[in-house]
């Protein structure tokens, strides 16, 4: 599928990313002060790790596998923030907080290789308990910088599904 074809669900995807902003701060915030024992810190990351997982989601749909790796990498990284203590929790949620406009960015334009490098160099950084390796950061890039794939025969029903999910009826 063409990226031009994508374009109605590329903008609905930056539109309810900027709509969950403030969700991800709140989670964050609630990610870097609360205690290990505190039920609202695995609440705020069990909510934070679910709206990424539909982010990824959605991408996948639409054939953007890049981007949907992206989400569940960074999902993966998620529970080892957690387990940091102090001044090394604030730094990795301090981090957290820096994904959303670099998403953005990608969705304005998907082709964009400085863009996918810096994607791919935000899960590698060290503030994260296990960073992403360069090898797999080579084969997210790649991964990102690929055309969307999707089957001609699913072009329809995915058409259908990403405005129905997406549709602010919905």
């Amino acid at each position: 599928m063409p990226i031009a074809a994508l374009t109605p669900f590329l903008s609905e995807m930056r539109r309810e990313l900027a709509q969950t902003a403030p969700d991800f701060e709140r989670w964050i915030a609630t990610m870097s002060t609360a205690a290990g024992d505190e039920p609202m810190l695995m609440e705020a990351l069990e909510d934070y790790a679910t709206q990424l997982e539909r982010i990824g989601q959605t991408a996948e749909m639409i054939g953007m596998a890049g981007l949907g790796a992206w989400c569940a990498t960074l999902n993966g990284i998620l529970p080892g923030v957690i387990f940091l203590e102090g001044e090394a929790r604030l730094q990795a949620c301090q981090h957290l907080a820096g994904w959303t406009p670099l998403v953005d960015q990608y969705l304005r334009d998907p082709s964009d290789f400085e863009i996918s490098v810096a994607l791919a160099e935000y899960l590698a950084s060290p503030v994260f308990a296990q960073p992403f390796d360069d090898n797999a950061s080579v084969d997210l890039i790649e991964s990102l910088l690929a055309p969307p794939l999707v089957p001609r025969s699913e072009e329809r029903r995915v058409g259908k599904e990403c405005r129905s999910r997406w549709s602010p009826y919905h």
